[in-house]
């Protein structure tokens, strides 16, 4: 288990707790199951970034990874996300050097054919050799730390800021790596999305092994101020599409849970014992999934 005090973006140590802590959970990888510990979430006074304030170590996060088949988390089909991103792509010369830091198997780059160069960064074996057959140029983080100064006239991170240890130093990295006009562009939760902020630490992003922080239209303000990049599209949108009849679903559960946990003595909560199938969110001791929400901001920064 990793407590964390201090945020993992700015180092403030001045921080507020979002609602009561949710117990411990697991999570299967491979063959293995590995507990993540106890956690409440905290928002920096400083950043506003909302992270865990527990979380499974390095030494453990770094075994999950290494266990966890890459198809868990990535697919051939896009995501909404993915059709923003590759669009903002598209609109980029012929030739233009693209990266992609954690590319799975080639999901967004490999969509763009050979009119651009594109290069990969991933840690999964299996996932950097599929994406190596879809024309991706796979380079190792050291690679890129060590070289490609001002190389690349886009770089995207989709689902993978929320694992970063020190978010801010991966966003400096990035940002020296960019050419001069060049665009940096992030897929992540936003915590912004969760109504009301007290049930941040159930939310289903958070609940997700791997998952660290989220963060917000301020704190992507604050990565540009301390990058030197500016903010210049924060856009939100769903990252599933889901259908109507599920949306509808997710949205009656979620109302009902939110009514018994946060007005349990309310008359609509008495009303609502009184409904056949609602009546069991009184019982539910997490939030019910809703991954139909505009959740996620696709963003990008541009360096000037």
């Amino acid at each position: 288990m990793k407590e964390v005090k201090n945020c993992p973006a700015c180092g403030s140590g001045r921080s507020i707790s979002l609602g009561k802590a949710v117990k411990d959970f697991s999570a299967s990888a491979g063959q293995m199951q590995f507990l993540h510990p106890s956690y409440a979430v905290l928002r920096c006074q400083d950043c506003s970034l909302c992270f865990k304030s527990h979380s499974a170590d390095e030494k453990t996060l770094n075994e999950y990874y290494e266990k966890l088949p890459f198809s868990s988390y990535d697919r051939d089909t896009l995501y909404p996300t993915d059709k923003c991103i590759i669009a903002l792509l598209k609109g980029l010369p012929v030739n233009a050097c693209l990266l992609d830091m954690g590319c799975g198997a080639g999901r967004i780059l490999g969509q763009l054919g050979k009119d651009y160069k594109c290069y990969g960064t991933e840690p999964n074996a299996e996932a950097a050799r599929q994406a190596a057959g879809r024309g991706i140029k796979i380079i190792t983080d050291g690679e890129l730390k060590k070289g490609y100064e001002s190389h690349f006239q886009a770089i995207v991170m989709t689902d993978v800021f929320e694992h970063l240890p020190q978010p801010l130093d991966t966003m400096s990295l990035l940002a020296a790596k960019l050419a001069p006009g060049g665009m940096l562009i992030l897929s992540t939760g936003d915590s912004d999305a969760v109504k009301p902020p007290e049930l941040l630490a159930e939310f289903w992003y958070m609940r997700i092994f791997g998952h660290l922080q989220m963060l917000n239209r301020r704190h992507a303000e604050f990565l540009a101020q301390r990058t030197g990049l500016k903010l210049e599209r924060y856009l939100n949108m769903s990252h599933y599409e889901v259908s109507m009849k599920e949306r509808m679903k997710q949205k009656v559960y979620l109302s009902a849970y939110r009514q018994f946990r946060l007005k349990p003595g309310s008359f609509l909560s008495s009303l609502l014992k009184m409904i056949p199938v609602l009546n069991r969110a009184s019982r539910w001791e997490l939030s019910p999934i809703y991954n139909c929400g505009k959740d996620h901001a696709l963003i990008v920064f541009r360096k000037a």
